[in-house]
């Protein structure tokens, strides 16, 4: 089935919050394709029907708890009501070792998890919940643990659980390209200088900063052309500034138009 579009695909957090939100998510069968600003755990409470992520479709009678990054995309399809435990979160609140590994390529979206393991991560968000409506001392402890808990179910554990400079300026802009960041704010979250990070970003990666971001923001111009997406709502959505940029960038990286890659591509 091909999934509804929304037209505006991306979900900020939620009302006034920066950090952490908990909520009791009530879904009526389908849930549009969408992405959110941040990441995100869901814990399937009522309900059958699909969680589709990245075009991958998890039956929830199987998988029951999912963790997803901000360039993840994901719609829902219940078989009528269905409630879902949803914790969003910025990654400034975690450790860096659980940084890594939620951002590592090997990481896992979506767990199958035993009975006993389902009711501790269940026991784990209703206490975070409580702490988080509360404004509790222990909630990020809390949020630590559930994360933990599903990381702990990945087949492999990443290689590395610390960045340096330069892998630091990597996972910020993995995370942050769909936002106007400049060389500055990916250079101070390097620890460098603006002119020295340029310098070291391209000895250490081989291409230039700016050029990487545009890998980033085109690949995932791609997947919004590729699910159905406007060309506009592709461009300003996987952040460039302008359209003609964007079609500029697009035709000399991918050789093609983004009007002629959506033809060619969408689902």
């Amino acid at each position: 089935m091909k999934p509804k579009v929304l037209k505006q695909g991306r979900i900020p957090m939620e009302g006034n919050k920066t950090d952490l939100y908990v909520n009791l998510h009530p879904i009526n069968g389908f849930f549009p394709l969408h992405w959110q600003s941040f990441f995100s755990i869901e814990i399937v409470l009522e309900g059958t029907g699909v969680y589709s992520v990245n075009d991958v479709r998890y039956d929830v009678g199987t998988y029951k708890a999912f963790l997803m990054t901000p360039t993840d995309f994901h719609y829902l399809d219940f078989d009528g009501h269905a409630l879902l435990f949803n914790i969003g979160f910025v990654e400034s609140v975690l450790p860096e070792r659980d940084l890594a590994a939620l951002i590592a390529e090997n990481r896992q979206t979506a767990y199958a998890l035993t009975d006993e393991e389902y009711k501790r991560l269940v026991s784990a968000a209703e206490l975070l919940r409580d702490e988080y409506e509360r404004d509790g001392d222990c909630k990020f402890a809390l949020l630590q643990y559930v994360v933990r808990t599903l990381l702990r179910k990945n087949p492999e554990k990443p290689k590395k659980t610390y960045f340096t400079g330069i892998q630091r300026a990597i996972a910020f802009t993995e995370l942050h390209f769909k936002e106007q960041i400049s060389l500055e704010d990916v250079a101070t979250e390097a620890g460098y200088t603006p002119a020295y990070f340029s310098r070291l970003f391209k000895q250490t990666t081989g291409e230039s900063y700016s050029h990487t971001l545009t890998r980033y923001r085109l690949e995932f111009a791609k997947s919004l052309l590729a699910n159905g997406f406007s060309v506009t709502d592709a461009c300003f959505s996987s952040g460039f500034g302008s359209t003609s940029n964007f079609l500029e960038a697009f035709k000399k990286l991918e050789g093609l138009s983004p009007s002629e890659y959506k033809k060619q591509f969408a689902r």
